[in-house]
């Protein structure tokens, strides 16, 4: 297999110098500080029973877990919770999700439909949540709409990361592997107190890179190429026993090769591209954070500030011409580039009731965010443009797309919950949103404009009631049942040049929730499922629309979408040394009612949602020997077929990923190998519509393949 024959053959000296490095290396212990950010009605229904307050799924996966499946990036979520899928927006960095029907758009334009929070800081828009996760504590999962608990809140849900705090005990971990396509990965974190019981340091950082997956046949190099650093601090500073805050700061800095796309359309391998230029794609973030928490004897309040700075510049062949030639030739036609540059602000205050035994429960909250994107995208012409891209291209000249948004949002909300003879609990919550978004934007070639300047100003408002009940049969059986609403802002699409078109309308939600949760067998069997219904009006749709170049996107408002759909997930340890996990989800969304605008008028009524697969799994079992410290564990992930585009003319099939890691532990030391898509099986991980084209009438769709074969082995250690 080619991923194989890539295997550097000077693995065994490699692996000998990491052997030595992570003998001296410090390792941290599973952590099991409290965090006293999260609101305690916040809690999760995949793998324990659910509590006051959370009337809907929600799933949790600990950092261990991620990082024995070598998960690093919010892109590698993909099924491990019920129907949610991550797919790619201007390179893998950029991930955009799909959860319960409710789907993100592509290039990473217009509002989320998933909120992200990592350590209470909110990520509020589409470009910067690709964050490297490492030293991670858990993350939750909860799916639908979560307003009355979250500042930051969209209709599919909410995705809580939280890292590891500092505390007394001094910790230290580190790992590194190596593996297929001269991958290499190090891990490493600190903490302790500076002062015993007073001030606390937690340090830790990522390291990875990689050769690239794919040979440019053009250039005769793997143009994928991935490099990663990624690092943290937080100072916690506890002066009694009411107060706790933490200083944080993250940074990462991503370096890569091009964004790879390819004509689903176009022959040869997979893995085989024709591209004039490797391309580049260059990222840095910086996030600070000021938490603080004050709990007494009937209150507890919490602060969050945050500030973060990102920015992107990607650069690229997107003519696509090279693979439809007879040669290997380059052939100049255009080159993209894009370089988004975003601000955040964020404050968030929390408040919620302590007394564990009374029977009235309470949160609430307010938030204000401020957004601002700066942007520059568009096209370098070459001289092979007239030729391969339209006759009327020009031969040479820079088509710019540039502007500023600036999006401001306000939330209060709260709920309260009552509990019945400690069998019922009702709740009720409401939230109030309002949403300001603003902004200009310049179309020029060469420094000569070719359309107007625009200036954008809208706002939009929001209230949306939430109310639950919980009927707990015994302590270990729980059903629920609610209904909530969501909410997802208008804004204006910054590709357009016909100011007509470039507003579009918030998609508004109705989601109605049934589930249950049981722990039987004495604990040896733990289930959730639960089925959903959400009604969305003015859905929001990334198309393409005719333009110069034929490859700008605007957004419109599908009137009428229905999803539909259940979750499964099960924990067995039939017997002491035999684990069984299993998460699954059906899901089908559909538009009720939409026809596309002009020139491109479709009736798409009946058309399934592009981007939501029909189904999603993960299944593993794990058997541990306790005493000798083996351990192997063999899964599969598989996703449901689901389309390209709106028409549903294209699709990828369903398919699955085998994976497996098998090690041996001690206290302070483990060595593991493992492998990913064992089976080495082919399919796309992301596709886009570039709209009807010359010889594709129903639209010419390029797309980017999922990772080959991946195996490797991880030395880790630990005090």
């Amino acid at each position: 297999m080619k991923q194989l024959r890539r295997l550097n053959r000077k693995s065994p000296h490699v692996l000998a110098g990491f052997g030595a490095l992570a003998a001296g290396s410090v390792h941290a212990q599973s952590i099991t500080n409290t965090q006293p950010y999260r609101l305690d009605t916040v809690v999760v229904t995949g793998n324990a029973l659910p509590v006051v307050g959370n009337v809907s799924a929600s799933s949790r996966i600990t950092g261990a877990d991620l990082e024995s499946r070598q998960a690093f990036s919010t892109r590698d979520l993909t099924a491990l919770v019920p129907n949610l899928t991550t797919f790619d927006a201007n390179g893998d960095r950029t991930p955009r999700f799909s959860l319960r029907g409710l789907r993100e758009n592509n290039f990473s334009y217009g509002e989320s439909a998933v909120s992200i929070y990592v350590d209470d800081v909110p990520y509020g828009d589409l470009f910067t949540r690709g964050v490297a996760l490492f030293d991670l504590e858990s993350v939750d999962v909860l799916r639908g709409p979560q307003g009355t608990l979250f500042g930051a809140n969209r209709p599919g849900g909410v995705i809580n990361i939280a890292t590891h705090l500092p505390g007394n005990d001094v910790t230290g971990r580190g790992s590194v592997s190596y593996g297929s396509y001269e991958s290499v990965t190090g891990l490493g974190s600190i903490s302790g107190p500076l002062v015993k019981d007073k001030l606390f340091l937690g340090l830790s950082g990522l390291f990875s890179r990689r050769d690239g997956f794919f040979n440019n046949q053009v250039t005769g190099n793997s143009p994928d190429n991935r490099e990663t650093l990624a690092g943290r601090a937080q100072l916690r500073w506890t002066p009694g026993e009411r107060v706790d805050v933490t200083l944080g700061a993250s940074a990462e800095r991503f370096r890569d090769g091009g964004v790879i796309t390819r004509p689903i359309s176009a022959p040869g391998d997979l893995y085989d591209v024709k591209l004039d230029q490797d391309g580049s794609n260059r990222q840095d973030g910086h996030t600070f954070s000021l938490r603080a928490a004050w709990t007494g004897e009937h209150l507890k309040v919490v602060s969050v500030t945050t500030r973060r700075d990102w920015r992107q510049d990607i650069r690229g062949d997107f003519d696509y011409a090279e693979f439809f030639s007879g040669n290997n030739f380059p052939l100049n036609g255009l080159t993209g580039f894009s370089s988004p540059d975003v601000q955040q602000w964020a404050q968030e205050l929390r408040f919620e009731s302590v007394d564990k035994g009374a029977a009235l429960k309470w949160n609430a909250g307010a938030y204000w965010a401020q957004l601002t994107t700066d942007a520059a995208s568009g096209y370098d012409f070459g001289p092979m443009a007239p030729f391969v891209v339209s006759p009327m291209a020009p031969p040479a000249g820079t088509d710019l797309t540039s502007g500023r948004t600036r999006g401001e949002s306000a939330a209060v909300f709260g709920q309260a919950t009552y509990t019945f003879n400690e069998k019922l609990d009702v709740t009720a919550g409401l939230r109030f949103e309002h949403e300001d978004r603003r902004g200009n934007r310049d179309h020029t070639f060469s420094g000569f404009p070719i359309a107007a300047p625009q200036s954008f100003a809208g706002s939009s408002s929001s209230f949306q009631p939430k109310v639950g009940l919980a009927y707990h049969f015994t302590p270990d059986v729980t059903a629920w049942a609610s209904f909530t609403t969501g909410f997802q802002p208008g804004g204006f699409s910054s590709s357009s040049d016909n100011a007509g078109v470039s507003a579009y309308d918030a998609a508004e939600s109705l989601h109605y929730e049934v589930g249950v949760s049981a722990r039987m067998l004495g604990g040896k069997l733990t289930a959730s499922a639960s089925a959903f219904w959400i009604e969305t009006r003015d859905y929001q749709v990334y198309r393409p629309v005719a333009s110069f170049t034929g490859l700008d996107f605007y957004i419109v408002n599908a009137e009428k979408v229905r999803t539909l759909g259940g979750e499964l997930e099960l924990r067995a340890t039939p017997v002491e040394w035999l684990e069984a996990k299993v998460a699954g989800g059906l899901q089908n969304a559909e538009f009720r009612k939409f026809t596309t605008p002009a020139p491109f008028v479709q009736d798409l009524a009946g058309k399934d949602v592009n981007f939501v697969p029909e189904f999603t799994l993960d299944a593993s079992l794990t058997a541990r020997c306790r005493k000798c410290g083996v351990y192997a564990t063999v899964g599969v992930t598989a996703i449901g077929q689901w389309y390209f585009d709106e028409p549903n003319t294209a699709s990828q099939s369903a398919y699955g990923l085998l994976y497996a890691r098998a090690g041996w532990e001690r206290k302070n030391f483990g060595i593991a190998v493992f492998g990913r898509n064992l089976t080495d099986t082919a399919y796309y991980a992301n596709a886009l519509d570039l709209g009807p084209r010359p010889g594709f009438n129903n639209g010419f769709f390029v797309g980017t393949p999922g990772d080959p074969m991946v195996v490797g082995v991880e030395l880790t250690g630990k005090f």
